[in-house]
C-alpha cells in the first residue's frame, strides 16, 4: 500500500519538475515502478533463503557493504556526488547508494553477535554490548564521512532502541548515551552548515527566502491542505515552490493534496507496519529471527517518524526520505531486502511450528 501510494504521490510531485529537466513528466515514476518490480523480486528471494544460511553469513555480508559503501570515497572516478554527499556508486549509468544496504544488514549482524548459532540469546555482558556499540560506530562514521548525518542519527537511534529493548542493564545505555550525546554536538558545532541548518530550524522565518525557504514552504503546503486537502493534481508547491517535494518532502505534497484525513491514513500504515512487526517478533521462536524482526521495524519505523518530524518542522532538516514512499530506487530496493528477511524469518517460524505440531502428533497416535 505504501509503495503504490509512492507511485501516485512521486508522480504528482514530480511530473513538473520532471517535464522540465528530463522533458518526460514519467521519468521519476518510470524509475520507481521498475525499482518496485525489482524489489518485489529481490524480496521473493531472499524470503526463499534458509534462515540458518541468513544467520551464519549476516555479519559476513554487513562487512562486505561497508566496504562497498567506502568505494565512492576512494574511488571518486565511480562515485555520484549529489547535493555535495558522495554516497552514489555509478553502475550502468543509475546511480546507486550502497550504505542504503549496509544499513539493511547492519540489524541482522548485530543480531548474530547477541545470539548463538541456534538462536538463543547470549549472556548479557558488557563485551556484548561493547561489540555492538563497535559495529554501529562502524556505520555511523561511514555515513558521517560521506557526509550524512541523519543516516548516521538513525543507525545509533536504532541501536540504542534495540540495546534498550535487549539488554538487562539499560543503565548503562544511558550512560553511554552521554558521550555520545557529546560527539553529536561537537559533530553539529563543528560543522558550520549542520549549526546553520539548527538555528533554521528554530527561527525559519528570520530568512525567508533563504535558509529558512525549504521548510516554510513545506508548512504551506501542509496547511493548505487542511481536512481534506486540494484534491489529487491540485499541489501548487509542485510548481517549484517546495524543493525536494519528490523526496525527502513527499509528505508535505500529500498533506497538500490529501488534508490531514490522508496524512494520517498515511501515518496508519506506517503504525500498522510498526504493530505488525512487533507481533511478528513476540512469535519468534529464535531469538535472532526475533531481534532482526524487530530492529527492521524499529528502523522503518524511525526512519520515517524522522522524515515526518522534518516536514511538519518539529526536527531540522536531514536529508532522509520516507521509506516505500518518496523517491529512491536504492531506499525502495534495501527496504524490500528487509521485508524479504522478515518473511523469511516468518516461514522458518511456521515450518517449525508444522513440524513441531507433526511431531507432537505423531508421539500422541503411537503411544
Amino acid at each position: 500500500m505504501l509503495s503504490l501510494i509512492g507511485l501516485v504521490f512521486i508522480y504528482e510531485a514530480s511530473s513538473i519538475l520532471a517535464g522540465e529537466q528530463k522533458n518526460d513528466a514519467a521519468f521519476y515514476l518510470k524509475r520507481q515502478a521498475k525499482g518496485l518490480v525489482i524489489g518485489i523480486v529481490i524480496a521473493i528471494a531472499v524470503s526463499m533463503i534458509p534462515l540458518r544460511i541468513l544467520q551464519t553469513y549476516a555479519g559476513k555480508m554487513f562487512w562486505l557493504a561497508l566496504c562497498i559503501t567506502l568505494v565512492p570515497l576512494i574511488f571518486s572516478s565511480c562515485a555520484v556526488k549529489i547535493h555535495g554527499s558522495t554516497r552514489w556508486l555509478s553502475l550502468g549509468g543509475h546511480a546507486l547508494q550502497p550504505s542504503e544496504l549496509m544499513k539493511v544488514l547492519m540489524v541482522p549482524c548485530i543480531a548474530s553477535y547477541i545470539t548463538d548459532k541456534d538462536g538463543v540469546m547470549l549472556h548479557h555482558s558488557a563485551r556484548s554490548l561493547i561489540i555492538v556499540l563497535f559495529i554501529a560506530a562502524c556505520a555511523a562514521v561511514v555515513f558521517l564521512s560521506q557526509p550524512d548525518f541523519g543516516q548516521a542519527a538513525l543507525v545509533m537511534l536504532t541501536v540504542c532502541c534495540i540495546g534498550l529493548i535487549t539488554y538487562q542493564y539499560p543503565v548503562r545505555l544511558f550512560l553511554l548515551a552521554i558521550p555520545l550525546a557529546l560527539i553529536a554536538g561537537m559533530l553539529i558545532v563543528i560543522q558550520p552548515y549542520r549549526l546553520k541548518r539548527i538555528m533554521t530550524f528554530l527561527r525559519p522565518w528570520d530568512d525567508p527566502q533563504g535558509s529558512g525557504f525549504q521548510i516554510i514552504q513545506s508548512l504551506i503546503a501542509i496547511g493548505s491542505g487542511g481536512w481534506g486537502g486540494r484534491g489529487i493534481a491540485q499541489s501548487q508547491q509542485k510548481y517549484f515552490y517546495l524543493p525536494m517535494q519528490h523526496t525527502d518532502f513527499i509528505f508535505a505534497i500529500i498533506a497538500e493534496e490529501m488534508g490531514l484525513i490522508g496524512s494520517c491514513c498515511v501515518i496508519g500504515l506506517y503504525a500498522i507496519v510498526l504493530y505488525a512487526g512487533v507481533q511478528l517478533a513476540l512469535r519468534m521462536r529464535n531469538m535472532w529471527a526475533s531481534m532482526t524482526i524487530l530492529g527492521q521495524t524499529i528502523l522503518i519505523s524511525l526512519q520515517a517518524l524522522m522524515n515526518l518530524a522534518v516536514a511538519t518542522g518539529m526536527a531540522p532538516t536531514k536529508g532522509i526520505g520516507l521509506p516505500f514512499l518518496s523517491y529512491g530506487v536504492s531506499s525502495l530496493l534495501a527496504c524490500s531486502c528487509m521485508i524479504g528477511i522478515v518473511i523469511a524469518c516468518v516461514r522458518h517460524h511456521l515450518n517449525y511450528s508444522i513440524h513441531e505440531h507433526h511431531y507432537a502428533a505423531s508421539a500422541l497416535k503411537y503411544g
